[in-house]
């Protein structure tokens, strides 16, 4: 019989690969570097969209509607590179400001006005989990960020984790 669970635990819930459980004391500067790399990944995505989007239909219509939303979505693809590079404390502080700005565009826009009740519940169930899980995870963000020069780096050297006295392998 296949235990699935195993496999599950040591793909999805493995604390080297993805290190989303460990606490920011525990971390080591390799793992950190995933979380930094990923979250940095899942801030630049949309705003590239975005980005994207707004050139294009310059370029077609040249109409400038979106430029203020073009300006910040530029702006956090800066702050995502400089998360995943530099590690700056201030761009991840920068970067809790997404989340805040995605839920205030959904109070002054809304949501489209054909939709059901039910719909819309549940349109803004999502929207308020998507951004409350956001904001919570980007304070763990700005926490690593600081930590990030005091992490101890990890021996990646297989062969140091020999016991002592017992040599490699020979080919």
């Amino acid at each position: 019989m296949i235990e699935w669970h195993k496999y599950v635990k040591k793909y999805c819930w493995d604390s080297d690969k993805t290190p989303y459980f460990v606490p920011v004391s525990q971390l080591k500067r390799d793992q950190a570097d995933k979380e930094l790399f990923l979250y940095s990944f899942i801030l630049a995505a949309p705003a590239t969209l975005y980005l994207t989007s707004f050139v294009v239909n310059l370029f077609r219509s040249g109409q400038v509607a979106g430029l203020a939303i073009a300006m910040y979505a530029s702006s956090l693809f800066v702050c995502a590179i400089v998360v995943h590079v530099w590690k700056s404390p201030g761009a991840a502080l920068y970067s809790l400001s997404a989340p805040i700005v995605l839920s205030l565009y959904f109070l002054i826009e809304g949501f489209p006005e054909r939709s059901h009740a039910v719909d819309f519940a549940v349109m803004v169930a999502i929207a308020v989990v998507i951004i409350a899980v956001w904001l919570y995870y980007a304070r763990r963000l700005l926490s690593i960020t600081r930590a990030y020069p005091s992490l101890p780096t990890r021996d990646m050297n297989p062969w140091n984790k020999l016991p002592p006295g017992m040599l490699p392998p020979r080919k």
